[in-house]
This record gives structure tokens, C-alpha cells and sequence, in this order.
């Protein structure tokens, strides 16, 4: 009796196995990729699979060229090519031992007949592992919701499993950033700065931006600090690497230079991790100023026009020197070429750094003197 029960309990994991992957299957994955989810992913698997087609098709592709026989060539004028169901038919033909039909399936993915005599076992092994590597380096496992969802890290998937991947992301990043972890830095206004990991789709939708750290550093265990207001709004992105103890990569909305009224809390960051700020690389005058010689040192003046243009840098070594932040110019220097330095000043920097930079750059006066050298010179 026992061992009809067993055989009654097999046959019954037999058929909701076989039936997952069909329902896998009718999402449109090619069998054998379907199998692969479900031997890698278990109960997970469909939730998942539906998840990464939606990825895919977020894209807004006429049709997505990986749930398709080939990319026909005209999708946004690139040539044909082969596409990971191509690499499927490929593989299974050339599993079946059958010559002529593994000819068809490379020539009708482009890649022309097979040569004479070929091994078609080890031609199955290869395109076996070009699918693997490619179906599981695709970038959507890499995604920090997908991630812990199949890690585990996501204990309870309910609040998730019936939302589309878009959603299901943003409402597990608000969890993560605002509930899960304390602030690295809180301010009495309400602002705060957040780790918000290597990689944040809420950050990248928000900030419109990539929301990953990317190439900003090598560190391995790269960051993204992130400033919100007191609203959970974010205005500024910053790369922390911890192994290099530094802080570069200083963005606002839409890659931006960070805004003038934002740059102290850069500082303030960097200050409070115990690292650097890169201030040499950041797209802010004002802020690559103020890492160079201290907030306190550097005072923006505003032209007529309402535009800020020019910065007034007093150095602890009792000198003033004023700058568009790529050229500098001593103030006794202003004083003795400009005699209407006292009656309109702001219109005298204007005719230094532009009307007469030719002749004052002939004479030796305006100076090419990157931030940095402020404290390399010792001029600070």
C-alpha cells in the first residue's frame, strides 16, 4: 500500500511540474528555457518568468526579438540576426544528431551550414552554454528586486506576485529605502541622506537616471548615497566607494550639476563618512569650489543678467582670488586693470573674463589654475 502512495505522490509532483512548465511555456519561452527557470527557480519559477517577459517588453519593441524565430532586420534598421530562441533551435537540432535539420536551423539563423564531418555533440554542448549565458547574464537578474526575490532575502512574496514587475519594484524600493534602513545622515529640516545600494529602479525613475552606480568607481562594494527632502523626494545622487573612503560621481535630476543650495550637504556626507569628495570631477563650480577650499571660503556673485557665472574664493592665506572655475584671477590684479572695479564690479569680471581675456592672458595676468591646485600649492 505504501508504495502505491509514493507512486500516487510522484505521479502527482510529476504532473505540477510538467504543468508549471507549460504554463511557462504559454508565456511564450521556448521549452527548453522554460525548464530552466523551473530547475533553477522551483516555485518561483512562473512568478519570475512572467516578471522577466514583462522586462522585456517594457521596452516597447514592436516584437520582442527574444520570443521570436529571428529578428527579421528591420526593427530600427539592424541586420538580421540570431536571436535566443535561434540558439535553442540550434542546439536542440544538433542534439538530435540529425545533420540536415541542424543545417536548416544555423541557416535560417544566419550563421550559414555547418562544415563537413562536424561533431554535433559538442556542437549542442556549445550552443547549450551560449544560452545559458546568455538567458542568465541578461540584466534582469541582476535587478535588486529579482535578486532577493530569488535569494530569498523576500520572505513573503504576496504583497509582489500579482503586481507587474514595474510596480512590484517601486513598491519593494519604498520598503527598502524608507522603512528597512535608518538614514545615513538626518538633518533637524527633515533631510536625510540613504544608502540606496548599488543599483535603485525607484532612484532611476525619480532622479531619471540610470539608477545604478555604473562606471562612477571600481570599488566592488560601490554605492548610491541619495539626498531626499523631507517629502522623500530625491534631489541628489552620489557614488560612495568605501574600500577608497570616497565620495565622486555628484549628480542632480537628469544628471545635473548639483544645485548651489545642495553642495553643503555633499560635503557635509563626505565629511560625516570620513572620506573625500572628489570635488576636482564634479559638474558644480560651486560645489567643486567649496571641496577645494571650504564652503565658508567661496562666495557666488551674480551678474546682471541673473545668471551665476563668477565666485569669490578668500583663501586662509589672506589672498582673494576671483574665477569662473576654470580661470582665476588675483584681486589686486582686478583693482589695477579695471578702474571701474569700484563703480560696477560685476560688469568689471565680465570684461576680464571675456571682453579682454585675449590681452590680459597675453599680459600674464588671468591665470589657468584647476580648484585642486588650490590645495596642492598649498595655496588654501
Amino acid at each position: 500500500m505504501a508504495h502505491l502512495l509514493i507512486e500516487y505522490l510522484y505521479l502527482t509532483v510529476e504532473a505540477v511540474i510538467l504543468e508549471s512548465k507549460q504554463n511557462i511555456v504559454n508565456l511564450g519561452f521556448p521549452p527548453l528555457i522554460a525548464s530552466f527557470f523551473f530547475e533553477r527557480f522551483g516555485n518561483k519559477a512562473f512568478l519570475l518568468a512572467k516578471w522577466y517577459k514583462e522586462a522585456r517588453n517594457y521596452r516597447n519593441l514592436p516584437d520582442d526579438v527574444w520570443f521570436s524565430k529571428s529578428d527579421p532586420g528591420n526593427m530600427f534598421d539592424r541586420p538580421r540576426h540570431a536571436t535566443l530562441w535561434d540558439f535553442v533551435e540550434m542546439y536542440e537540432a544538433a542534439a538530435s544528431g540529425d545533420l540536415q535539420k541542424y543545417a536548416q536551423a544555423r541557416n535560417e539563423a544566419g550563421y550559414g551550414s555547418p562544415e563537413e564531418g562536424m561533431d554535433l555533440a559538442k556542437a549542442a554542448n556549445m550552443w547549450l552554454a551560449t544560452i545559458k549565458e546568455n538567458f542568465f547574464g541578461d540584466a534582469f537578474f541582476a535587478r535588486v528586486f529579482v535578486k532577493d526575490v530569488i535569494s530569498g532575502q523576500i520572505a513573503d512574496l504576496k504583497p509582489y506576485s500579482k503586481l507587474p514587475i514595474a510596480t512590484a519594484e517601486d513598491k519593494y524600493d519604498k520598503k527598502r529605502v524608507f522603512k528597512d534602513v535608518a538614514p545615513v545622515r538626518q538633518y533637524d529640516n527633515g533631510w536625510k541622506w540613504i544608502n540606496v545600494g548599488p543599483r535603485c529602479q525607484l532612484i532611476g525613475g525619480k532622479m531619471k537616471n540610470c539608477g545604478s552606480t555604473g562606471v562612477m568607481s571600481l570599488d566592488p562594494d560601490r554605492t548610491m548615497m541619495t539626498l531626499f527632502d523631507k517629502g522623500d523626494k530625491p534631489h541628489v545622487v552620489v557614488t560612495y566607494s568605501p574600500n577608497d573612503k570616497r565620495v565622486s560621481g555628484d549628480e542632480g535630476v537628469g544628471g545635473t550639476p548639483v544645485k548651489d543650495a545642495y553642495g553643503d550637504y555633499v560635503l557635509d556626507l563626505a565629511k560625516t563618512l570620513g572620506a573625500r569628495f572628489d570635488f576636482d570631477k564634479s559638474k558644480s563650480p560651486m560645489l567643486s569650489l567649496k571641496g577645494a577650499v571650504g564652503s565658508e571660503n567661496v562666495r557666488a556673485i551674480t551678474p546682471v543678467d541673473g545668471s551665476t557665472y563668477y565666485f569669490r574664493v578668500d583663501l586662509n592665506n589672506g589672498k582673494t582670488w576671483y574665477t569662473n572655475r576654470y580661470t582665476y584671477v588675483p584681486e589686486e590684479d582686478i583693482t589695477k586693470m579695471m578702474p571701474e572695479y569700484e563703480n560696477d564690479f560685476t560688469k568689471t569680471l565680465v570684461g576680464v573674463f571675456h571682453n579682454d581675456s585675449r590681452s590680459l592672458f597675453d599680459r600674464k595676468i588671468v591665470r589657468y589654475i584647476p580648484a585642486a591646485f588650490f590645495q596642492r600649492d598649498g595655496l588654501s
